[in-house]
């Protein structure tokens, strides 16, 4: 995304030298400055949209952070690879921010898209999103952290703008019933009336 920002800062300078020049603006002038804007747009949107996107999540995180402020930020395909290989999503409470790794976002935009038929990899990135902010709540240990989670995916889900309930509560189950019970975090605790329950009003049990 810095590529593209820089690139699209480059052709809207092309387009300043253009027309900061005396000279008056022939067809052709005119015609390289349509060009440039176009390469511009081009550049620039897919940047704003990811800042967009990162804006949105950072707000709902703060909210499922209990307000704590949250920074969400969507690492590049370097980052996800060069400084967390293999991780998902990392949550740091002493700053308030979560990157969500490059293939969490994108899995995280499917879910967002279709939550009605997402893959397993759209339901897990809604987790991981709602986990990380569990850790910047103040959590720091994983499976009590991912177990707050588990009681909040369905309240994640509505923040995120999934609007039919049973929607967001099939997509919490789905996680819950399938990916959570073969993960490393996962713990038998984690049960209505168990250590773990927080007695959580719209929970999924």
């Amino acid at each position: 995304m810095i590529f593209l920002l820089i690139l699209s800062l480059f052709f809207f300078w092309l387009i300043y030298r253009e027309i900061s020049t005396p000279q008056e603006l022939n067809s052709i002038d005119k015609g390289y400055i349509a060009v440039m804007l176009s390469f511009a747009l081009l550049s620039g949107v897919p940047v704003m949209n990811e800042w967009r996107f990162e804006r949105f999540l950072s707000a709902k995180a703060t909210i499922l952070a209990e307000g704590y402020p949250t920074d969400v930020s969507c690492a590049s395909v370097f980052e996800s690879v060069y400084k967390k290989l293999g991780l998902l999503g990392t949550g740091d409470p002493s700053t308030g921010k979560i990157v969500l790794h490059y293939p969490t976002c994108n899995n995280l935009r499917e879910y967002l898209d279709k939550p009605w038929n997402a893959s397993e990899k759209a339901i897990t990135s809604l987790h991981v999103f709602t986990h990380e902010a569990m850790h910047v709540r103040g959590e720091l240990n994983e499976a009590k952290a991912d177990c707050q989670a588990i009681q909040r995916d369905i309240y994640a889900a509505k923040l995120l703008g999934v609007r039919e309930d049973i929607v967001a509560e099939e997509t919490a189950l789905a996680y819950y019933n399938g990916p959570y019970k073969n993960h490393s975090y996962f713990s038998e605790e984690c049960a209505k009336g168990k250590v773990l329950d927080e007695d959580l009003s719209g929970s999924i049990w």
